[in-house]
C-alpha cells in the first residue's frame, strides 16, 4: 500500500522514498504492549485532532504513522515538527538523557528563551509576566521561521 508524502507545517515538503517506510517495523512489542508507531498513529487520528506538533527528531516516524493510519482507514492530521533543544555536544535535552527540569520560578525567562530557540519575535521588555509573554507569542507567531531549523 502506497502512502503519499506530506507537507510539514514548519519543515516543508516531506517526500516518501525507498527508505522512508521500512518494509517491516514493530507495532506490538514482545511484552504485548503496542509500540510507539501504532499508538501514535491511532492517537493522532482521534476525533478533533487536526494538527500534531512534535520534535524534529520524530519526523521520520510520521511517514510510518501515516502509513498505519491509511491501513486502518483513519484520517491523518497535519504535522509540524519543531527544533529540538540540544546540549553543547548536540545531545537532545530530555528526561531520557537526564536533562534537568526547568524551574517554575523562572517561567518568564524560560518562555523568552524558548521563543528565541523557536526563532520567534521576542516579546517587548514591557511583557514581564507569563500571560503577557504568551499573549505576545500567540499574536506574533510565525511558522515559516522554522523552515531552516531541524535540530
Amino acid at each position: 500500500m502506497a502512502v503519499e508524502g506530506f507537507t510539514d507545517r514548519f519543515l516543508g515538503p516531506q517526500p516518501v522514498n525507498a527508505d522512508t517506510i521500512p518494509p517491516d517495523f514493530i507495532v506490538r512489542r514482545r511484552d504485548g504492549l503496542f509500540a510507539y508507531q501504532l499508538a501514535a498513529a491511532v492517537d493522532d487520528a482521534l476525533p478533533h485532532f487536526t494538527h500534531v506538533v512534535r520534535g524534529a527528531d520524530l519526523l521520520d516516524s510520521s511517514h510510518r504513522q501515516r502509513w498505519l493510519q491509511r491501513a486502518l482507514g483513519l484520517a491523518s492530521p497535519d504535522y509540524a515538527h519543531v527544533a529540538v533543544m540540544c546540549d553543547a555536544e548536540g545531545n537532545k535535552l530530555s528526561k531520557q538523557t537526564g536533562a534537568p527540569g526547568l524551574s517554575p520560578n523562572r517561567a518568564s525567562e524560560n518562555l523568552r528563551l524558548s521563543l528565541a530557540h523557536l526563532r520567534q519575535r521576542p516579546p517587548p521588555d514591557s511583557a514581564k509576566g507569563v500571560e503577557d509573554i504568551l499573549e505576545h507569542a500567540i499574536a506574533h507567531w510565525s511558522a515559516p521561521s522554522m523552515a531552516t531549523s531541524v535540530t
